[in-house]
């Protein structure tokens, strides 16, 4: 009977349903291959993307849910009495424009410090650029003949835009200048020059790059004569980047063409984000150079957009969105919807899985917001949102930059691992250790293997710490995929470190 019913099964016709990956900002289109009622596969045409790990393997992380009338019941309650919802940016433009809706209603506030601090930064690009949206995108990387990389480790945060840096390394021969306070062993293939700058001193950097840059190039009387102002020394000192580093960069630069300046997530909860947006809009300006500006979650972007987001803090009664929360979202593969991508394109996703239990939508009609579904809140209009007025922008100085002395951590998911939606699925490996060098390991006065306890102000994260011989200096790597991080905090903190018993 049960090899019959094994039979049976296996017999069912595939269903391809088309649809986007959702693990990062990249976009990458794929095919689900449906079979009774469970995803069996994942296709896609890597002629035109090349799938991730996370991408190809990581498809099973929907949950089983009923429709439990109590629940819905409770979740309406609790949205009448509340006075904030928390959400992160795994979530549709249409879910967003519901929450947005409910906001309007209510009165409340939206709490989501991921989108918010990336809509802050690109706000602040905007002031310079007269536009929303940076100018590059993946196709621009993998043509380039000459990038650079700051604020972010790529190969982790987002696998498509270390793939096309490859791509440029390997077809065009790209100069690919990588900065970073760790260095990735990953990029060593393809980059070029590797510049390892201080924890905490991008703005700085972000400075001597534009400063380098725009060096022979007529700018405005007042851009330049803030440049002609830095302090050079100073900055060059604190931020361990030399000037015989910045000048191999335009000799290696040298007549190349197609150049790509990308900017990484790391920075956006910098306490200078909007400085640091400003150098990347100048640079874009008046040089050659395309600008590629990472977001840090599957649709940060359409978030920043479509939501009136309010900063962070702790007040009383927040309704979270979140998995286990007091209102779990359907999974990204069980809607129809929209996000937008890294290329700030608006992709569809379509429904691999049927939902049994409750959406937003639903909530949102006990609410006295109606509409049949979650899709019906696709704005007639969306690109509207595509419109961007020239502002007056002033570059500030450059502050003094931060230490970072002891052990310091770096909120930085292992390959493969990106949220909690990979961190469910069960054919990735969700490796959670703390990893740091030797060097770490005896500032912290820690082995391999020993349970520790990081402790971040009130916070306190247990993990089991793993040398890693290809790691240097004093910053250990500690995951974020299976915690709720505060995205509101920069990435690189200050940390006590203590080991305890198992």
């Amino acid at each position: 009977m049960n090899s019959e019913l094994q039979y049976n099964a296996n017999t069912v016709e595939l269903n391809s349903v088309h649809s986007t990956c959702v693990h990062c900002s990249a976009g990458c289109q794929l095919e689900y291959q449906v079979r009774a009622g469970s995803i069996h596969s994942i296709k896609n045409n890597s002629q035109f993307t090349s799938l991730c790990a996370a991408g190809n393997f990581g498809s099973d992380f929907f949950k089983s849910t009923v429709k439990d009338e109590t629940v819905l019941n409770n979740a309406v309650v609790a949205m009448q009495k509340a006075e904030a919802i928390r959400f992160s940016s795994m979530i549709t433009n249409e879910e967003v424009h519901i929450l947005q809706l409910i906001k309007e209603k209510f009165g409340i506030k939206l709490f989501n410090e991921d989108a918010r601090l990336y809509g802050e930064f690109m706000k602040a690009y905007s002031s310079v650029s007269g536009k929303l949206h940076h100018s590059g995108s993946l196709n621009a990387i993998a043509q380039a003949q000459a990038a650079i990389v700051i604020g972010g480790r790529v190969t982790t945060d987002n696998p498509a835009v270390s793939y096309a840096l490859l791509n440029a390394s390997n077809n065009n021969d790209a100069k690919i200048v990588y900065a970073h306070p760790i260095e990735d062993v990953l990029m060593q293939n393809s980059a070029t020059q590797f510049i390892k700058y201080e924890a905490g001193s991008e703005e700085g950097v972000m400075a001597l790059f534009a400063n380098e840059l725009l060096r022979h190039i007529e700018l405005s009387d007042e851009d330049r004569a803030y440049f002609d102002d830095l302090d050079l020394g100073y900055i060059e000192a604190e931020s361990n980047v030399g000037a015989d580093e910045l000048e191999a960069i335009t000799e290696s630069f040298s007549g190349a063409q197609n150049c790509v300046f990308i900017v990484g997530s790391d920075v956006f909860a910098h306490h200078r984000a909007t400085n640091i947006a400003k150098f990347a809009a100048i640079i874009e300006k008046y040089t050659s150079f395309s600008l590629v500006v990472i977001p840090s979650e599957a649709n940060s972007v359409g978030t920043s957009l479509i939501a009136d987001l309010d900063k962070d803090e702790k007040i009383e009664n927040i309704v979270s969105v979140f998995e286990g929360s007091d209102l779990t979202l359907s999974a990204l593969n069980r809607q129809e919807g929209t996000v937008v991508s890294i290329d700030n394109e608006v992709l569809r996703l379509n429904i691999a899985l049927e939902l049994d239990g409750y959406t937003l939508s639903d909530l949102a009609n006990r609410l006295g917001i109606v509409k049949e579904k979650s899709i019906d809140y696709t704005m007639n209009n969306f690109l509207d949102l595509y419109s961007k007025k020239s502002e007056e922008y002033v570059l500030e100085e450059v502050a003094e930059l931060p230490e970072y002395n002891g052990t310091v951590i770096y909120y930085c998911n292992p390959i493969v691992q990106f949220n909690a939606y990979t961190n469910i699925a069960s054919e990735l490996e969700n490796d959670s250790s703390l990893r740091g060098s030797a060097q770490f390991a005896s500032v912290a006065r820690v082995s391999d293997g020993d349970l520790v306890e990081i402790h971040l102000g009130s916070e306190v994260i247990k993990r089991v710490f793993k040398l890693d011989e290809e790691l240097k200096g004093t910053i250990a790597l500690n995951p974020s995929f299976d915690i709720n991080r505060d995205k509101g905090l920069y990435k690189f903190l200050k940390s006590n470190i203590m080991r305890v018993e198992k």
